[in-house]
């Protein structure tokens, strides 16, 4: 079975890539039907990759609005509501995202800003350990880089909640050496406020992966997860947005 799988994955090529670092399952990844989010103005400071409606919906009915898929696992308890993503898990794993059409250049939008609350953290979780590997939130940005023969992701960044690094450490997958993390939050404190995190992507990049270059952003995602722990975790998102180098917090 697994090596079927792999053939599978070989012949369908870079598409699959740039979606295992997300969870994807090969045997989906011909049925997507992308949509570009937004057209790049280099004139913008701000370019919106995600804003959630008012009033209340599942997620599933946005995703399908909006381009996003479920990538692994069920985005069933996930639901929005008042402008809010909120996403939870119970001894389970989901992972939600979307591949651009339009690649975003890091040189134009170096910046990532995403506003989110943890309400609740797996205990004792820790992203490196893939005994452990779970997370009450995390936020993958993919880049045009990377990845062996359609096999093994493409370089990944993970903005991540972890429950047992320290924030501002980084650290690499489990899983998959091409995903490293920066930890933009630690344990139980800070839970339950809303905070606004800005990143600058083409020096998170550089830091992590040691290049100068910094290549297109193809895809990003969205994860909550508890399964290796089988407890719960919890998180809402409010905003993800790309930035100008000129332009300034709200």
């Amino acid at each position: 079975m697994k090596g079927a799988r792999v053939l599978t994955i070989l012949r369908r090529g870079p598409k699959c890539l740039l979606l295992l670092a997300l969870g994807l399952g090969a045997g989906r990844a011909d049925s997507l039907g992308f949509r570009p989010l937004f057209i790049q103005d280099p004139e913008a400071q701000v370019r919106e990759l995600v804003s959630f409606p008012t009033g209340k919906m599942s997620a599933r009915q946005w995703m399908r609005q909006s381009g996003w898929e479920e990538q692994k696992g069920s985005a069933e308890p996930f639901y929005i509501e008042d402008g809010v993503l909120y996403m939870q898990s119970t001894a389970s794993s989901t992972t939600i995202g979307t591949k651009l059409e339009s690649e975003i250049d890091p040189g134009k939008f170096p910046e990532i800003e995403f506003s989110i609350r943890v309400d609740e953290v797996p205990p004792d979780a820790d992203v490196t350990n893939r005994k452990k590997d779970d997370a009450a939130f995390r936020l993958f940005v993919l880049f045009d880089k990377g990845g062996i023969l359609s096999l093994t992701p493409p370089h990944t960044i993970g903005y991540v909640w972890d429950s047992t690094l320290k924030q501002g450490e980084t650290g690499r997958a489990a899983t998959f050496g091409q995903v490293r993390y920066i930890v933009i939050g630690s344990g139980s404190e800070g839970t339950g406020d809303w905070k606004t995190i800005r990143r600058n992507i083409r020096d998170d990049y550089k830091l992590l992966f040691g290049k100068d270059r910094v290549p297109g952003i193809k895809a990003v995602g969205l994860k909550c997860d508890s399964n290796h722990t089988k407890t719960r975790s919890a998180s809402s998102v409010r905003f993800i947005r790309f930035m100008g180098p000129d332009r300034q917090p709200d």
